[in-house]
């Protein structure tokens, strides 16, 4: 992947954040003063005489770091060396996976460090809804294993996002199979519906944690 339209800073924020490497770490890590890098990341710098001694300290090629021409860092060997999944929009996730348009890592804005466990193909969703309150409130992230077959797995309770056809819209929600009929349940009836799955409607993965803002 090349960025030859991306300037200097744009890569370093890029880099940090598929790396979860602190601004004041890299700062330490290239024996400077923390100002220097929070510029280098803030503004919209072309070339910095620190460019090499922050691609070698992220072990990211300098050529693509300065330029944008060369090797850019490949995600998924930082992914799995640092072991961090991308917190994505439901928009991002719709258009990825149900209208497989390519995705662009670079519009990630959120990183999130996973524990050993974790399948690497997981991603985060932030809950924009109050529909699963109490047990989940809104602005819970959320983390779906798309590999995970909802219908066979054996775990209870499961929470899982899933894509309505007809409403081209997603939706976390516990599942419930009772005689071949699938329904996503809300847990908050007051203000929200029971869902009944259709044929043409997706399962997208199963949650294996939950992580609470307060």
């Amino acid at each position: 992947m090349e960025n030859e339209d991306k300037n200097l800073s744009e890569r370093l924020r890029f880099t940090l954040k598929i790396l979860g490497i602190s601004q004041t770490e890299l700062a330490n890590r290239i024996d400077v003063k923390p100002q220097i890098v929070q510029y280098l990341c803030q503004g919209k710098a072309e070339k910095s005489k620190f460019t090499f001694d922050i691609a070698e300290a992220l072990n990211v090629d300098v050529s693509w770091l300065a330029t944008g021409k060369g090797v850019a860092p490949c995600i998924s060997q930082l992914r799995k060396n640092t072991k961090t999944i991308p917190i994505l929009t439901f928009n991002q996730i719709r258009e990825g996976k149900i209208y497989k348009r390519k995705f662009d890592p670079m519009r990630v804005t959120s990183w999130i460090p996973i524990k050993e466990g974790i399948s690497q193909d997981s991603f985060a969703i932030v809950l924009n809804d109050k529909s699963m309150m109490p047990r989940f409130d809104l602005d819970t992230i959320v983390i779906i294993d798309p590999t995970v077959d909802a219908y066979q797995t054996q775990q209870k309770n499961k929470f899982v996002l899933a894509y309505l056809a007809e409403e081209d819209f997603l939706v976390f929600r516990q599942l419930h199979i009772n005689d071949n009929v699938k329904s996503l349940i809300a847990h908050n009836n007051n203000l929200y519906k029971n869902v009944l799955l259709k044929d043409e409607d997706i399962i997208l993965g199963i949650c294996t944690e939950a992580r609470w803002t307060n």
